[in-house]
């Protein structure tokens, strides 16, 4: 061993010595707290996030340490041969080693029994508090359940009643219609006996004769006129009692809607924000229980890391100002973790410190302790990324698209990096790659953002693959089964009304997924939306709760209610109530005009004649009764 080098063994070994001498000191003087007591005392938590740990045993201080470091230096013109110093060296480190290792594991036994206590009390009280919100959610939950069912049976009744009424005005209006055929053959004998009634002419002979015949015309036509006047006053007592009727079906369908399925949907979405908030009070409280654990350990670790690494970066930094003698050279340290750190020594030999070119490739040195970096860095507000595999090319800066710890980040640096270092910093905020044309969203770290993310600026939504990190577009179906649709340019969620390959969509103006079931507009309008593909339903449409039957207007998916609907692809006509449910038999409209919709198919007759009764009835183009 030459000079040069048992130099620097001996200043190195004198440094770590003195360093843990004093710092057995600093032990020394606050381990008396614990002289007639073996468990150290803790303090109890004063806070629902954090506990608390007995502040009589500091952490050595940065200044606390750096006296260390002089008394180090201090000691190697002390240190008269290298035999003597390291015998000392190695009979007071076994010394002060034992003592250090004594001490940790006091701080961490007493530690982790508090840790203990603290997080079985707080175990007991969340439990607890959980067990009384779940109760609370369930008697809530079926109170609603009454509540909706009650509904329920109240629409029923309703419903049933409407049905009740629309049967006896349909009963009326065939009794109607017979009562006109009574009134037409009656008149039709009051014209035959009118006509039998002549008076004699030239005929004196038969003057008795003809007196009979006389007598027994204008009875018979007596009898006929009564028998009219009988029909008609039957037909305008039925007329008025379908009036009656009428009025009788509009007050009870008045409000009659399909309460069955919107009950459903209510349940179903009351069941679902309960288990979730049952879900998130566990979440919580067991975030919290973690915490309790995280915080005590990270305390209990924290002294090995402080002295171990400052006495680590003091030894480094004397390596740093001594001059090795060997320029343009590499050199590497092991910590006593076991971790190698390399330094780089330029034309003065000693070692460099900041941006370096080295070779054809840059790399990044410290300007602490001129250490090597590695991995991923922010240097002056930028984040770089220096190659951390030892394949040749450890702590070279890296540019283009690099995986880091699972994420992706894109350096983009120039193609002649070496004259351009400040090129290859991580890219922030939104970027398109070409010809791919496919939008990404770095965070401010240079990190892609993956899965969902709202823009901060626009408030829109956006979704990243989780693989390869750009934005999708089109379709896409989350894991709990929602449907989005991205903007196929701009890669946004699409909201509210959208027309997609011929079908209408309503995503959620919040969340953005597509709506499924019943919606009702702002407008008072109700659209039935997919349960599997979320598009809304055109044409006849069974409701799966109660089994009636609506019809959705082909052009704007709204269902008809009060009014027409008309099926493009039969041509025909139907009318709807104010629940969307479809009329039967005759229907007289606000004009006076007369439809007969025939059960079963509720389709208005048109274009030709139909027996209805026992009777012919000719119906136009539009439906409408030809009444001649």
């Amino acid at each position: 061993m030459n000079n040069e080098h048992v130099h620097s063994y001996k200043l190195r070994n004198t440094i770590l010595l003195a360093s843990v001498a004093l710092t057995l000191g600093i032990f020394a003087s606050t381990t008396n707290t614990y002289a007639n007591d073996k468990t150290p005392v803790v303090k109890t938590t004063t806070n629902n996030n954090k506990p608390n740990t007995d502040a009589a045993n500091p952490t050595p201080t940065a200044s606390t340490l750096d006296t260390t470091y002089a008394s180090a230096k201090a000691a190697i013109d002390a240190t008269s041969t290298e035999s003597e110093a390291n015998s000392v060296a190695s009979q007071q480190k076994e010394q002060e080693t034992k003592a250090i290792s004594d001490y940790y594991v006091s701080q961490k036994s007493a530690k982790s029994a508090a840790l203990a206590q603290e997080y079985n009390a707080k175990s007991a009280q969340f439990t607890k508090e959980y067990t009384s919100d779940e109760a609370a959610v369930s008697a809530g939950n079926s109170l609603t359940i009454k509540g909706i069912k009650d509904a329920y049976d109240t629409a029923i009744q309703a419903n049933q009643a409407a049905s009740a009424a629309q049967k006896g005005y349909e009963d009326l209006s065939n009794a109607v219609v017979k009562d006109q055929e009574a009134v037409k053959e009656a008149q039709k004998e009051v014209d035959e006996a009118s006509a039998a009634v002549k008076p004699a002419k030239g005929k004196d002979q038969n003057k008795e004769q003809d007196s009979k015949a006389d007598n027994s015309d204008n009875d018979a036509l007596v009898l006929a006129k009564g028998k009219l006047k009988t029909a008609q006053d039957q037909l305008k007592s039925d007329q008025d009692a379908l009036t009656k009727a009428k009025s009788k079906l509009d007050e009870a369908k008045k409000g009659v809607v399909d309460v069955a399925a919107i009950a459903w949907k209510y349940l179903t979405d009351l069941k679902s924000t309960n288990d979730a908030t049952l879900a998130k009070l566990k979440e919580e409280n067991q975030k919290i229980l973690n915490q309790y654990d995280t915080d005590a350990s990270a305390e209990i670790s924290h002294m090995n890391t402080v002295i171990d690494g400052y006495l680590d970066n003091h030894v480094k930094q004397f390596n740093i100002d001594t001059p090795t003698g060997k320029a343009n050279t590499w050199g590497e340290q092991k910590s006593k973790d076991g971790k190698i750190s390399w330094y780089y020594y330029g034309k003065n030999g000693k070692a460099v410190q900041g941006w370096n070119l080295i070779g054809d490739d840059w790399y990044y040195f410290a300007k602490s302790n001129a250490e090597m970096f590695a991995g991923i860095k922010t240097i002056n507000g930028k984040v770089y990324y220096f190659n951390p595999n030892h394949d040749g090319t450890f702590g070279r800066l890296l540019t283009g698209w690099q995986k880091v710890n699972g994420s992706w980040y894109w350096f983009a640096g120039d193609e002649d990096t070496k004259n351009n270092i400040h090129g290859g910093y991580a890219k922030t905020s939104w970027q398109k790659t070409t010809p791919a044309n496919n939008w990404y969203y770095f965070d401010d770290n240079g990190k892609a953002v993956t899965g969902w993310f709202k823009s901060p600026a626009s408030g829109l939504w956006y979704y990243f693959d989780p693989v390869n990190a750009w934005a999708v577009t089109g379709w896409f179906r989350s894991g709990a089964g929602h449907w989005y649709y991205f903007d196929p340019v701009n890669a946004w969620a699409d909201t509210g009304w959208q027309s997609i390959n011929g079908h209408w969509y309503y995503f959620d103006p919040t969340n953005a997924w597509a709506t499924k079931g019943w919606y009702r507009s702002n407008a008072g309008n109700w659209y039935y939306f997919d349960p599997v593909n979320a598009w809304a339903v055109t044409g006849w449409f069974r409701s799966p709760a109660s089994g009636l039957w609506y019809w959705f207007d082909q052009d704007n998916a709204w269902m008809v209610t009060n009014g027409w609907g008309f099926n493009h692809d039969n041509g025909q006509r139907y009318y709807f109530d104010a629940a969307g449910h479809p009329m039967t038999g005759w229907l007289k409209s606000y004009d006076g005009t007369w439809y007969y919709f025939q059960p079963g198919s509720d389709a208005a007759l048109a274009n030709g004649r139909y027996w209805i009764g026992g009777r012919q009835y000719s119906f136009g183009a539009t439906g409408n009764w030809l009444q001649y």
